[in-house]
């Protein structure tokens, strides 16, 4: 783990070397992190589409609907009228499975060819 008493200190050190000065510290433990949506309101952009909108919400374009139709072998209006799309958060309660495994998953499923990004991030 990279939270390390060395690594604080070179980062302080190299802060220092470029006229940065720390005037606070402190620490977050996870659930904090996670009962504020820190992530999600830090990368709101992404997030947004990822975690926060619900897919019926999203509106991609009719390029991303055409590989999403050729990835999946069905059109994204019909996945999302039968209930088979989730953002990020739903389909972890969905599947019962924390951030860490649905990354585990995403990288699977990405290295097989099943991810249709719809934009940036």
């Amino acid at each position: 783990h990279a939270m390390t008493a060395q690594t604080i200190s070179l980062v302080k050190t190299k802060f220092a070397e470029c006229g940065i000065r720390i005037i606070d510290g402190g620490a977050l433990d996870s659930t904090t992190i996670s009962e504020k949506r820190l992530i999600d309101n830090h990368y709101y952009a992404i997030a947004n589409k990822a975690s926060l909108s619900k897919p019926q919400d999203l509106n991609p374009p009719s390029a991303k609907r055409e590989e999403f139709a050729r990835v999946f072998g069905l059109r994204w209006e019909e996945a999302v009228g039968r209930g088979l799309v989730y953002n990020a958060m739903d389909g972890c309660a969905k599947l019962g499975i924390d951030g860490t495994q649905m990354d585990a998953i995403w990288a699977h499923a990405k290295a097989g060819g099943k991810v249709v990004k719809f934009g940036g991030g």
